[in-house]
């Protein structure tokens, strides 16, 4: 159950703490400061040029649902879960078949990442990095691999690709077997040297 699962995952949490912790001095690591943002990826209330670097996982909401998920701590903290079901990456789409829905989500979907993509670009600074870690289950996606979606669009846009490492995933080897972790370069400028 998950209360017997508990002690175990929350001491594998605190194991990783401390090994950061204990590593940190040794690297010459120094912790940042954050500033916690409540918004749409779609629409960031950031000046443009100011962040040094973007990371995140983009929702695998064909997979996984989410708010049903996470219905109980969202009625906690008061959310409004049907209108979040509306704005919400990769649930949106409709069909009469299920061929069609998936059709419909995997298109709105990519339509969305194009949107938070750009944004992420207009938000970092030139020559700074955009990582983003994806996975597929294409069994969810009608066969469409949103790694290599997410790479097109954002050559599409003007971010080039510099490195991916790709993770093989344990425990959910029947929906998803690996995640990519994808490097995405803004350009510096016309002439990659700073000059615009």
């Amino acid at each position: 159950t998950p209360r017997d699962l508990f002690p175990d995952l929350l001491s594998r949490y605190l194991a990783a703490v401390k090994a950061f912790n204990d590593i940190r001095p040794q690297l010459g690591l120094e912790l940042g400061t954050c500033k916690i943002l409540q918004g749409n990826a779609r629409r960031l209330d950031i000046p443009d040029s100011s962040v040094d670097g973007v990371l995140f996982s983009p929702p695998y909401s064909f997979a996984i649902d989410y708010l049903e998920n996470d219905r109980p701590q969202l009625q906690l903290l008061g959310a409004d879960i049907d209108h979040l079901r509306q704005s919400m990456v990769g649930l949106v789409g409709s069909g009469a078949t299920k061929e069609a829905r998936i059709e419909s989500r995997v298109s709105n979907y990519f339509q969305d990442m194009e949107i938070v993509l750009l944004q992420c670009k207009r938000v970092l600074k030139p020559g700074r990095y955009c990582a983003i870690i994806i996975g597929s289950n294409t069994n969810q996606t009608g066969g469409v691999s949103l790694e290599n979606g997410l790479v097109q669009i954002a050559e599409n846009i003007g971010m080039s690709l510099e490195f991916q490492i790709m993770r093989e995933i344990e425990g959910i080897r029947n929906t998803m077997r690996e995640e990519f972790l994808l490097f995405f370069r803004k350009p510096l400028g016309r002439d990659e040297s700073g000059a615009l």
